[in-house]
């Protein structure tokens, strides 16, 4: 099972020089018509050939989500629902962490809403419309923002955050490895991506019981919200929307019980079964 391009092209050339006759399996995880590296037109192009050449070689292409499923077939011109969505196996990979999450008192200690985002500061997960949206809800609602991540946007976006004048209410750690103890005492977990694969943190936030806010960006997160049933699904960069989300989620009470057992949708159990039969293929 190779993961992602161009390391599935690695592995068909590996079986072949290896001259033995394993099954190749190719999983995508990524939408790549809204990925930042098929914005470019180079790598696009060798994205495109390769794929539409190589990808029918596989003996089963996968992806995580639907939607990055249908996005693939047209980009490697596959047949229509030929290649398999297995979600990303979340629930039951660790122990819940409920811990407190002390290294950010300003933000876990307090009367005030929290809000937690999580993910790397690039510019695919839109983090400059999050900080406009929760700019118009902190006028309203005593509320905390916690960005948890690290990337190349972080000088531009702690920018904003001064020009908003938000700095006592937004805070930006960095990245850490297991976020549970944030999401624990989260009152609201909001994604605000341009585009997604599948969304893990989602269904991370879900399994501790917090109520979503996403935009309805391609391709995971209506898949595992149903369609809005699980969480509020907004339009991509419309801070409007995003803002009054947020705000009304923020003002209602959840059935956090309904929340966890979502998630248990997304299983390691479930995942594993799926792997082994693609693996294994026909017996």
């Amino acid at each position: 099972m190779a993961y992602m391009w161009p390391l599935t092209i690695v592995a068909f050339c590996a079986r072949v020089l290896a001259g033995v006759a394993s099954r190749l399996v190719f999983s995508e995880h990524t939408t790549w018509s809204v990925s930042e590296m098929y914005a470019k037109r180079l790598t696009r192009l060798r994205i495109k050939v390769s794929m539409r050449v190589l990808y029918r070689c596989a003996d089963a292409v996968m992806s995580v989500s639907a939607g990055s499923a249908r996005d693939l077939e047209k980009i490697a011109w596959l047949d229509r629902g030929s290649v398999i969505t297995v979600y990303n196996p979340i629930v039951g990979a660790r122990a819940i962490d409920a811990g407190s999450a002390s290294c950010v008192k300003e933000w876990s200690v307090g009367a005030h809403k929290r809000v937690i985002a999580v993910g790397t500061l690039k510019a695919i997960k839109d983090y400059r419309t999050l900080l406009i949206a929760f700019d118009r809800v902190a006028r309203d609602v005593d509320s905390r923002l916690l960005i948890l991540g690290e990337g190349e946007e972080r000088s531009d976006l702690q920018a904003l955050v001064s020009q908003l004048g938000l700095g006592g209410r937004v805070f930006m750690p960095g990245f850490v490895i297991d976020p549970g103890s944030y999401l624990a005492q989260a009152d609201l977990h909001v994604l605000s991506s341009k585009g997604e694969g599948f969304g893990n943190v989602i269904v991370e936030a879900l399994e501790h019981g917090v109520p979503v806010v996403s935009t309805d960006c391609p391709s995971g997160p209506r898949e595992i919200l149903e369609d809005g049933k699980y969480g509020a699904l907004v339009p991509v960069g419309d801070v409007v929307a995003l803002a009054h989300a947020m705000q009304e989620a923020l003002s209602r009470s959840h059935d956090p019980e309904a929340l966890k057992l979502r998630a248990r949708a997304f299983s390691v159990n479930s995942a594993a079964d799926a792997y082994l039969k693609i693996l294994l293929g026909p017996i």
